[in-house]
Formats: structure tokens, C-alpha cells, sequence
């Protein structure tokens, strides 16, 4: 996993998606701005791999296990033909909450 700040990034998957290529990560730990009820974790989000890779901060390891709600929301993406962001990480999470 990658450690963001106070958030964990786990890589789940990477395939294909046209001429682009899809980089699927679940993240836990983080924070909701007050007021909000959230667990911290964040199952499923796609990304255009370089965006990611331009907002990863330090590789911690390699061995994260595969989070609970991730099958389920790459399910749901896939189902509705989702698009990938192209924001750094902590964007994404700010208009995830509005921020």
C-alpha cells in the first residue's frame, strides 16, 4: 500500500480501458469533513494511471489485502461503463465530500 498523509491507498487492480489504463485502488483512513457519518473507507475508485502516479506519496509495501467493498464497487463501475479520474488522489477525496 501507498500512505498518503493520514490515508491508506491499496492497489487493486490494473487493466485496460481503451487507449488508457485503469488503475483501481481502495482507500481507508480517511477523513470526512464534520458532521459527515463515514467509516473512512473509500472501496473503490478508478484512476488514469498517470494521475495516480503523479499524486502517490511513499510505498509502504506491497502486500494490502483486497478491501470488503471493492468487488462491489468495480461491479457497480463497471456496470455503468465509468470513466477514470484524472485528479491527484486528495482532489478526488475533496469533490468525493464537496470540499
Amino acid at each position: 500500500g501507498v500512505f498518503l498523509g493520514a490515508v491508506w491507498l491499496t492497489l487493486q487492480r490494473i487493466e485496460p480501458l481503451g487507449e488508457l489504463e485503469a488503475v483501481h485502488v481502495s482507500l481507508t483512513g480517511v477523513s470526512a469533513p464534520p458532521g459527515i457519518r463515514f467509516n473512512g473507507e473509500i472501496g473503490h475508485l478508478p484512476f488514469e494511471r498517470t494521475a495516480l502516479e503523479n499524486s502517490l506519496g511513499t510505498l509502504v509495501g506491497t502486500d494490502g489485502a483486497m478491501t470488503a467493498t471493492f468487488e462491489e464497487g468495480y461491479a457497480e463501475w463497471q456496470a455503468a461503463n465509468g470513466g477514470l479520474f484524472e485528479l491527484p488522489v486528495a482532489e478526488v477525496i475533496d469533490v468525493i465530500f464537496g470540499r
